[in-house]
Parts: structure tokens; C-alpha cells; sequence
């Protein structure tokens, strides 16, 4: 990694059902469209009927 490059983490929240090539595509699609060299892509699979995903925000008030 250097100050060049251009770098990408992130957490996505994805229906039950999606393989290894979903990922890998998101990554080729990051690197040809927006020149994103550098990811860490964490994949969550949806909780169905639960209220919130954990790494939603809530709503406190």
C-alpha cells in the first residue's frame, strides 16, 4: 500500500445465496471502474426478520 493507491474497506449486507463470484465481481467492477486497487470487502448475509442488521445505526429517539 502507498500513498498512491487508492484503498476501499467496507461491510455489504447481501441476501442469503451469493458466492464467491458475487464478491469478485464487486472487486473487478471496484479496480476497472473507479480504479480502487485496495479492498477489504466483508460480506454480512441479511438477518431476515430481524428489526436491524448490527452494523445498522439505531434510532434512539
Amino acid at each position: 500500500m502507498s500513498t498512491t493507491e487508492t484503498a476501499l474497506s467496507t461491510h455489504l449486507v447481501v441476501p442469503n445465496g451469493y458466492e464467491d463470484q458475487f464478491l469478485y465481481d464487486i472487486r473487478n467492477q471496484l479496480r476497472n471502474k473507479f480504479k480502487i486497487t485496495h479492498t477489504t470487502i466483508q460480506i454480512e448475509k441479511e438477518f431476515g426478520d430481524k428489526e436491524y442488521h448490527p452494523y445498522q445505526e439505531l434510532d434512539t429517539n
